[in-house]
This record gives structure tokens, C-alpha cells and sequence, in this order.
């Protein structure tokens, strides 16, 4: 899945996250790459981690290949919207 799909699905699930918050009468998530990261930090299972597959269609030939840990291609890894909304729902 390339960014021209990934994006909306990523600004779709942010979207919810806010409406979540804000009908519990809590504030938006603003700027989320920190909270993204601290996220992975403090519990990586809330993103599968991709660790099979090469991008070599787009770079002349040579691509990335996916590992475990962050990489290239996923960056922290593939949202688990339900453990995600569960984590942000209990900030304040």
C-alpha cells in the first residue's frame, strides 16, 4: 500500500481519534509524530511491526527490504487503531 492510499486512511483515523476526544470532552491531538513515537515507545504492540517484503519497484531496482524494528518502508509499522484509540482516549 503506497502513500496515495495509506495517507487518507492515517488522516481518516486521526479524525476519529479527535471526534473521540473531543465527545469526551477532551482536546485534539494536534501535532501527532511525537505522540506517535512516544506511543511506539511505550508500547510497540500498538503497531504490527512489518518485517516481510521489499519496495524494489520504485528506486531504479534497488529498494528497501522490511525488518523487524522500525524501517523505511513502515516507519513505526502499521496502526492497530483499536490499541491506538485506547492509549489516546486515556491521556487527559
Amino acid at each position: 500500500m503506497g502513500t496515495s492510499a495509506s495517507t487518507p486512511i492515517i488522516s481518516a483515523m486521526i479524525t476519529l481519534l479527535n471526534q473521540d476526544r473531543l465527545d469526551a470532552g477532551k482536546g485534539t491531538l494536534g501535532f501527532v509524530n511525537p505522540l506517535l513515537y512516544s506511543l511506539w515507545e511505550e508500547d510497540p504492540s500498538c503497531f504490527w511491526d512489518i518485517t516481510v517484503g521489499l519496495n524494489d519497484d520504485g528506486c531504479m531496482g534497488d529498494g528497501f527490504s522490511a525488518a523487524k524494528g522500525w524501517d523505511p518502508l513502515t516507519g513505526l509499522g502499521t496502526v492497530r487503531f483499536d490499541k491506538v484509540r485506547q492509549y489516546v482516549m486515556s491521556l487527559p
